[in-house]
């Protein structure tokens, strides 16, 4: 089978090949090497530049997607925060700096439903939200983003 399939690696006690969108080759020059997987990486990333060479990768049996759309809440993150704040959390990621106003109309809520929701991502840390005069506006964090975009694509928990 091809090393070049998709989250392939190779080691053969000298050289490790690990299956990443650029080729490259890097020296370790004395500098560790730290391999940290996580639920939340979409593919294998590294940076040849720091101290250390962090190679970060998926964490899960499947593959991860990203929906690039956000046609619908992923079905894990429904599941964890319900329908309309999934819903909430999604529209907030697909339109940074959304009004309560026009967060509200996009879930089919009224202003104070909308306000709720908002609240609770915010107490959660999946959003940030910015008060201009009369306006508030909503702005997804890096968590927030990173719940919507992460699911594992044969079903399986990430």
């Amino acid at each position: 089978m091809s090393d070049r399939r998709r989250g392939s690696t190779r080691w053969d006690g000298r050289e490790l090949r690990l299956n990443t969108t650029i080729d490259a080759e890097e020296s370790l020059d004395g500098r560790p090497l730290i391999f940290q997987p996580t639920a939340l990486a979409t593919r294998i990333v590294f940076d040849p530049l720091a101290d250390s060479v962090i190679i970060i990768y998926p964490a899960t049996g499947g593959a991860i997607t990203r929906d690039p759309y956000l046609d619908a809440p992923p079905p894990a993150l429904v599941s964890l925060l319900g329908a309309t704040r999934a819903a909430a959390l999604v529209a907030v990621v697909r339109t940074p700096a959304l009004t309560t106003g026009r967060l509200a109309l996009a879930l089919g809520v009224s202003d104070a439903s909308a306000s709720r929701h908002a609240s609770v991502l915010r107490e959660s840390g999946l959003v940030a939200t910015i008060r201009n005069g009369q306006s508030v506006h909503h702005t997804p964090t890096r968590l927030g983003k990173d719940l919507v975009h992460g699911s594992a694509t044969d079903g399986r928990p990430a």
